[in-house]
């Protein structure tokens, strides 16, 4: 294909070159033609410089014109991005000052904040799969014996459970998602450089939304399968508990919107 559009190239410009050389053959067939005057010489002249002179000043004055454009947007993008660096950093310090409420569970002294809180999910879930009551449940549950949520009241795991289940329920207005997911769209509308945009969005998903992104990544691809709890505040589900993943609650509500964003 690339070979083909050469020799076509250079047909084309032989069969001009022909064309050219025939006219001129015939121009020149008279010999009064090639007498010389020095006035239609000056004319032509004049004319050649004249259309030369307006292209060369047509494509200084654009090249001008784009220069003074692209160093507008550039000082522009300098002036906006500031703002967002600090819109940024005072989100990271304000989910980093919100400390989880572990009451309920055995942190063994860890402190969990607002951005590295799934972490603790993960912590807890590891804990479920070394407790007996859990599973013994869940293999019955396998084996499609059905469950009450009286029952995992009265069972030992249930402070896991219920310390989990505030996630399952959706994140509406729990670390600022909602208020980052506008500051995205802003950075992807504002007057920034694209490069700007890139790494503003960047940061955003590094330092505040990687443990969120990579958890939900791990438990939806990852070969081995995270233990599943029981999703006694699913009151659809009123009179059935269903054993289900985390990342397949309300929890991921936000998941697939930062993934396309940020990707």
């Amino acid at each position: 294909m690339k070979y083909s559009k050469i020799l076509i190239g250079l047909f084309l410009i032989i069969a001009t070159l022909l064309l050219i050389d025939i006219f001129t053959g015939i121009f020149y067939w008279n010999r009064l033609n090639l007498l010389f005057d020095s006035s239609i010489f000056n004319n032509i002249t004049t004319a050649i410089i004249g259309v030369v002179s307006f292209m060369i000043y047509s494509l200084a004055l654009f090249l001008a014109l784009f220069l003074a454009f692209k160093q507008n947007k550039t000082i522009l993008s300098q002036h906006l991005r500031p703002y967002y660096e600090r819109e940024i950093n005072r989100t990271i310090n304000e989910l980093e000052k919100e400390k989880i409420d572990t009451i309920l569970i055995n942190t063994k002294g860890k402190e969990y904040n607002g951005i590295n809180y799934p972490n603790l999910i993960s912590d807890q879930l590891m804990a479920l799969t070394k407790n007996t009551d859990y599973l013994k449940d869940i293999t019955d549950y396998d084996a499609g014996i059905e469950f009450k949520t009286a029952y995992i009241k009265e069972r030992s795991y249930y402070p896991i459970v219920a310390f989990l289940s505030e996630y399952t329920i959706g994140l509406n207005n729990k670390f600022r998602y909602d208020y980052l997911k506008e500051m995205i769209e802003e950075i992807d509308e504002a007057k920034l450089l694209n490069k700007d945009k890139i790494m503003l969005k960047k940061r955003i998903k590094k330092e505040i939304l990687s443990y969120y992104i990579s958890f939900i990544n791990f438990e939806q691809t990852a070969a081995i399968e995270t233990p599943p709890i029981p999703n006694i505040y699913d009151f659809s589900n009123r009179n059935k508990i269903e054993f289900k993943k985390i990342s397949d609650s309300y929890f991921k509500d936000h998941y697939d919107w930062f993934k396309e964003k940020l990707k």
